[in-house]
């Protein structure tokens, strides 16, 4: 449970994924600002149809609520979440 408010997302690449929601609200959230995750959330990985060239961060509607899906190059990773 997120509540409202500003958040920064992070997510740690791998063989198993995680996304990542932290507290900080500093610019740009680099370095990492360790200690203030609120939660961490496992995220699916799979490979994409076709290579992806831009960094890409979308929003997925599905009947359940909606995914969080990043990719990159050759990697999709998504996380279910819904919005209560």
């Amino acid at each position: 449970m997120v509540p409202a408010g500003t958040y920064q997302i992070h997510s740690v690449p791998g063989p198993s994924w995680q996304l990542i929601i932290s507290k900080s609200t500093q610019p740009w959230g680099i370095p990492y600002p360790a200690g203030q995750d609120l939660g961490r959330a496992p995220m699916t990985v799979q490979k994409t149809a076709a290579p992806v060239e831009l960094l890409t961060i979308a929003i997925d509607d599905t009947p359940a609520g909606a995914t969080l899906r990043i990719e990159w190059g050759t990697v999709s990773a998504r996380a279910p979440f819904t919005v209560g």
